[in-house]
């Protein structure tokens, strides 16, 4: 089963120390260091042949979708604005899971329901 991508701190132990001594426990400290780390700090972790940043992603974070969309990523700034839209989405997803479904998919669901019994009278009064 794969885990669940979260926003929160990472175990302890598989914080991300950057080669300038700060440490890195979530995406949200990840999005405020990319903002600014110098380029020395980044180019240390992100080059063409290794990208430190997509490996924690993938095995601290366990999300291997941003995982793999950092991988393709040399550029500090794109990076960080991958790093900001994954955190918008999985903010989005936490607001839809604390307030329930969200309208559209209630709206649906009546909608369904209302012409599910409509084509059900309506087969009852061919039959009969």
């Amino acid at each position: 089963m794969r885990d669940k991508v979260s926003l929160k701190d990472v175990n302890p132990d598989h914080v991300f120390h950057l080669n300038s001594g700060a440490k890195i426990r979530n995406l949200y400290e990840f999005a405020t260091e990319l903002t600014t780390m110098p380029e020395q700090t980044f180019k240390h972790h992100v080059s063409n042949t290794k990208n430190d940043f997509a490996t924690w992603i993938r095995h601290s974070v366990k999300d291997d979708d941003l995982a793999l969309t950092l991988s393709q990523i040399t550029d500090r700034r794109m990076m960080l604005s991958a790093v900001e839209k994954r955190i918008q989405e999985l903010e989005d997803i936490n607001t839809v899971h604390a307030k329930g479904m969200p309208v559209n998919t209630i709206k649906n669901l009546v909608i369904g329901i209302i012409l599910g019994a409509v084509l059900m009278l309506m087969t009852v009064k061919l039959i009969a």
